[in-house]
């Protein structure tokens, strides 16, 4: 449990899997390592992700989420579902064969229509093709050229990586970007697109 203190605890989440905690204390401080299930239950006390906890001193600011704001999605709850419903499916379809991690996306166009794409892996692995862009492949194909939100499933709620979130930025630069824990769908980080990929690159 988190105990009150006579001074606000910072949370520095500056990497996963595990988020470094800073605490000051006067003129003291010390930091401490917080894993991924810590700091879920940590924000969820209040029962919505918020850029602050409740602890029994009071409200605890948190600073630097490697994802982003942490904060409530700006998305209708039934679309919000229907979404991240949508890439969950994805997933169970993904080509895992050589990692084993089953990713799985699912595009929503400034239009509404959604599109899904999981990740294909092949046996010369830079050959391998991601959730997201197969994604964004798919709604490109049926004449899509404005995305307005994805959410992207894998187990523990990873982030796009580096090139998926380049090839996004084409179609969508401040995009929302739902993380969803396909081990536990109700464990979803948003964010958007612009904070995962400052300064993207586009000519």
């Amino acid at each position: 449990m988190w105990e009150a203190s006579p001074t606000p605890i910072t949370l520095n989440l500056v990497t996963r899997p595990h988020w470094r905690r800073e605490i000051g204390v006067g003129d003291a401080s010390h930091s401490q390592l917080v894993s991924p299930t810590d700091l879920y239950g940590l924000l969820t006390c209040t029962n919505r992700f918020d850029d602050s906890v409740t602890s029994s001193g009071g409200r605890l600011p948190i600073r630097g989420n490697p994802f982003g704001d942490i904060r409530v999605s700006n998305m209708d709850a039934d679309l919000q579902e229907r979404l991240v419903d949508a890439a969950i499916g994805a997933r169970a379809h993904a080509y895992a064969r050589y990692s084993r991690f089953q990713v799985g996306a699912a595009v929503l166009t400034a239009s509404g229509e959604i599109f899904t794409g999981c990740n294909v892996e092949n046996a010369s692995y830079g050959l391998t093709i991601c959730a997201e862009r197969a994604a964004v492949c798919a709604a490109v194909s049926a004449g899509h050229k404005k995305l307005v939100a994805i959410a992207v499933a894998t187990a523990g709620g990873h982030a796009p990586c580096g090139a998926c979130r380049q090839v996004l930025s084409e179609f969508g630069p401040a995009m929302e970007v739902l993380l969803v824990d396909a081990d536990d769908p109700s464990k979803i980080w948003t964010t958007s697109l612009d904070k995962l990929l400052p300064e993207q690159f586009s000519l």
